[in-house]
């Protein structure tokens, strides 16, 4: 979570960063941004592992002693 937290911090301050490098436009700087980070985003998804066969379903615990 916080990591999550020092990431998102910086993302103001780049992208006036890059709105004064383009002249002031923040509609770039903000459509730069997003590009990149669902470029990443979908980067990281297809290089991620894939479990397959995993049942997501709860298993009854019977108590012990209990008759099967």
């Amino acid at each position: 979570y916080q990591l999550g937290n020092l990431i998102a911090s910086v993302n103001a301050t780049l992208q006036a960063g890059i709105a004064a490098h383009l002249g002031g436009n923040y509609a770039i700087a903000l459509a730069l941004v997003a590009g990149i980070v669902a470029v990443v985003i979908i980067i990281l998804t297809a290089l991620g592992m894939e479990a397959r066969g995993v049942s997501f379903e709860r298993r009854r615990i019977q108590p012990i002693g209990a008759a099967s």
